[in-house]
């Protein structure tokens, strides 16, 4: 009894599987060509309020407020033009401090073997 019920199983997963499959053709350029690959927000952190998140400018030298509800940037809460002392460019990367008051910049990350590397940092109050 538990074969038959596991042959009709098996027979419907199948189909289902062979139907799914004709729906679209895809091509091994497409799959070298990273058509299918995922898009996503690089620096993306959430904020403690629930309702907003940072993330780096796509020109690297800012880091915006946005909104998760409207998806928009709200304000900018850094950038490198507005700096005073050693002038930077662009960073790669950032951490802001729990009580959001500092930041620490990441810049000129050099990557030396497997996962170590170089970087300047500056810290901005």
């Amino acid at each position: 009894m538990f074969r038959k019920y596991f042959f009709y199983l098996a027979i419907a997963v199948l189909f289902a599987v062979a139907s799914n499959a004709k729906a679209q053709k895809i091509s091994l350029q497409e799959v070298v060509g990273y058509a299918y690959y995922p898009s996503r927000i690089s620096g993306l952190n959430s904020m403690d309020d629930g309702e907003h998140y940072l993330r780096i400018s796509d020109t690297n030298d800012a880091i915006l407020k946005c909104s998760y509800k409207a998806g928009e940037t709200v304000e900018t809460l850094f950038s490198v033009r507005d700096t005073q002392g050693d002038k930077i460019s662009y960073f790669q990367d950032y951490i802001l401090s729990p009580d959001g008051t500092k930041i620490l910049l990441e810049t000129n990350h050099e990557a030396i073997y497997r996962r170590s590397y170089t970087s300047s940092w500056y810290l901005y109050d």
